[in-house]
Order: C-alpha cells, then structure tokens, then sequence
C-alpha cells in the first residue's frame, strides 16, 4: 500500500510539472509579441516626411485640405494651433460643430508593430482599417474618438482626435459615425499626400 500511495503521488507531481513546464513555454516575451504580428502589410512606399517630423510639427494638412475632403468651404474649417497639436474646428454641413486634433507621437517601432497587432485583434471594441494607399493600418480606438495612422516601416504614429466624450454626449449615432468616417478620409488623404 505505501508503494502505491508513494507512486500515485509522484505521478501527480509530474503532470503538475509539466504543466509549468507548458505554461512557462507558452508565455511571450516582448520579442515573441513583436513576432507575432502575423498580418503586416506589404511596404513599397516612402512616407518619411510623414513619421520622421520634428515632434512639434504638426503642419500635415491644411484647412483648405480639410474642406476639400469633406466637401465644405474652406471658411467651415478653423485652424487652432497648440503646441504639439494642431486643432481645427470644423462646421459640418448639418450645421455642427466637430473638432479635430492631429499630434505626431514618438513611438519606438517595436511599439508601434504591437499597437498593429492589438487592433488587428479587434478585441475591446478596438477598430482596425487598412489606408487606400494599402500600406498603413488605420487605427480606432472608438471610446476615446482616436484615429492612429501606423506603418510597420517607421518609428512614431499620427494621431488624430475626432471628439472628446464630453463633446460627442448628446450627439446621435449617425452624428458620431459622420465624424469617424471623416476622420478616416482625412487620414487616407493625409497617406497620399505623403506618399512618395
């Protein structure tokens, strides 16, 4: 009987050893996670003068670009210069007010190839398009109005903020969905604007 009882426990032990074992395998280190960003698009374009910017530069579009975009007067769109952000105010045509921010962001390109991959996810509500040049993740992060242009090639991400909570409460869906989809044309023209 202490034979059996001695083998049975040692037996036990082993699979909750293996099972460690499996589990310390399994985890990621940071180089794991940076691997595993298994769906990244094709680069053929230089964007350098778009993500290698002095990190107060945020002179990528202009109002009158803007109203092209959109489709509005260019008197519709005013420009507020903070620094490190460049923030316009933008008459819609149903007679709203939107804002949009646009801030360049330093990043690390490790980061910015995990960023890729937690939105390719789509996990937690997060958005993930690609640009119409086809070489750009576009990025959104729907709860705080976020818009991320991400190239796996290059350090640093653009970011553009279509609405804070506090302005967007009250708004419709529809009022909502008008302001993400214009930033997803603004940021689609800003990928073709720099692209070389």
């Amino acid at each position: 009987m202490f034979i059996s009882t001695l083998l049975l426990l040692i037996s036990c032990n082993n699979g909750k050893e293996e099972k460690i074992m499996d589990a310390a395998s399994n985890s990621s280190t940071p180089n794991e996670v940076e691997n595993s960003t298994k769906n990244i698009i094709n680069q053929e374009n230089d964007y350098s003068k778009l993500y290698l910017r002095d990190n107060n530069d945020c002179t990528i579009i202009e109002p009158s670009e803007i109203a092209s975009v959109l489709g509005i007067q260019e008197s519709q769109v005013i420009k507020e210069p903070i620094e490190g952000t460049c923030r316009y105010t933008i008459t819609l045509p149903d007679g709203t007010s939107s804002s949009l921010g646009i801030g360049f962001t330093k990043m690390p390109n490790a980061e910015v190839k995990r960023e890729i991959a937690n939105y390719q996810s789509k996990s937690g509500g997060l958005e993930h398009y690609i640009s119409d040049t086809g070489d750009t993740d576009l990025c959104i992060h729907p709860y705080n109005s976020w818009l991320f242009l991400y190239n796996a090639n290059y350090d640093n991400t653009i970011k553009l903020s279509y609405g804070s909570k506090i302005a967007l409460r009250g708004m419709t869906k529809e009022q909502k969905e008008v302001r993400k989809t214009n930033a997803l044309k603004i940021a689609n023209y800003i990928e073709k604007k720099y692209k070389q």
